[in-house]
């Protein structure tokens, strides 16, 4: 129960660290670019390309 509720923050953290930026995408947008990305939307793009590899090394 304790490794799940780890997990589940770090998770939230990570969605949480991408919405909150230079660009304050919103959750909805992150949401659907870390699960169904779109590579013709320029804020998928963004997300995909720069600050997922920045969130999971913090």
């Amino acid at each position: 129960m304790g490794l799940q509720s780890a997990l589940l923050v770090l998770a939230a953290a990570i969605v949480a660290s991408l919405a909150v930026g230079a660009l304050g995408i919103p959750l909805k947008t992150v949401w659907s670019a870390l699960l169904a990305p779109d590579p013709t939307s320029t804020d998928h793009t963004i997300l995909r390309e720069l600050p997922v590899p920045v969130a999971t090394i913090r």
